[in-house]
């Protein structure tokens, strides 16, 4: 059929750009979409920052994927703050 085309299948890519400071509710909401991109077999990457980028790793490990999280650290682990410590130690992909 001269008309038709061999496209390769692709998988879309969503991209989330987060900032540190905002609502509590907005925070809620990007937890619930982390965990609903990772519940649909999508990878998160983020950054260890606190706010809005630790609520998209709370709702990429709540949905036990961590395989389809990876934290990107601006410097190391223990340079953190104590409170994204915690949540960050969780992460295998960091």
């Amino acid at each position: 059929d001269p008309f038709s085309l061999d496209l390769p299948s692709y998988s879309p890519t969503y991209i989330l750009t987060l900032k540190r400071h905002c609502s509590y509710l907005h925070q809620q909401i990007i937890e619930l979409l982390s965990y609903a991109l990772v519940l649909s077999e999508n990878h998160v990457y983020t950054s260890g920052a606190m706010g809005t980028n630790a609520a998209a790793i709370r709702g990429a490990l709540r949905a036990g994927r961590d395989d389809l999280l990876t934290v990107i650290l601006p410097q190391s682990l223990s340079l953190q703050p104590p409170d994204s410590q915690a949540l960050l130690r969780e992460v295998t992909d960091l």
